[in-house]
């Protein structure tokens, strides 16, 4: 896991690389307008763009469709996405970047990289501190960036977030 500070833009670099190196990249952000604007961003790489404000059928399609892009499409694919991937989406990415957030949701969102063990390499995760804390609250974000920091750098694995989620209160 890997601290990519404050800036977005080092977040960009990470995806630009990790596309050109075939890899299948979740990126989770915390607001809706910031997920589409990624995705417009990265609509040469095909970004596929997953959130909340979807008409309830067209978000059961774009849910399906995501889930079979990272189970069936070969080389590099990008899904810009929001807190919807928490819970929902059953795939297996090869690296996530994510805006920080509360930790159980952080946790959520480890959990998308690299899950079923398939690639031999470590799956690649980072964070980085979004421009505003939104929808968040202050007090939802209380332990997050201690959080990064204890793992900054370190392999984690699905063992050592279950501990972490077992130590909050």
């Amino acid at each position: 896991m890997h601290s990519l500070g404050e800036y977005r833009e080092d977040a960009e670099a990470t995806v630009a690389d990790a596309l050109e190196l075939g890899k299948k990249v979740l990126w989770v952000v915390n607001t809706i307008d910031r997920c589409q604007e990624i995705a417009r961003k990265f609509r040469y790489a095909d970004a596929l763009c997953y959130h909340s404000r979807f008409k309830l059928e067209d978000r059961k399609k774009r849910h399906q469709s995501l889930i079979n892009a990272f189970q069936e499409q070969p080389g590099p694919l990008l899904a810009v996405t929001t807190q919807v991937c928490e819970m929902s989406l059953d795939l297996d990415a090869d690296v996530l970047i994510s805006e920080s957030a509360p930790i159980t949701s952080m946790i959520q969102r480890m959990g998308r990289c690299n899950r079923r063990l398939k690639n031999p390499e470590l799956g690649a995760v980072y964070f980085y501190t979004p421009e505003d804390s939104l929808p968040y609250s202050d007090e939802d974000l209380i332990g997050a960036e201690d959080c990064l920091a204890a793992l900054d750098g370190k392999t984690v694995s699905q063992e050592r977030l279950d501990e972490l989620l077992d130590w909050l209160p």
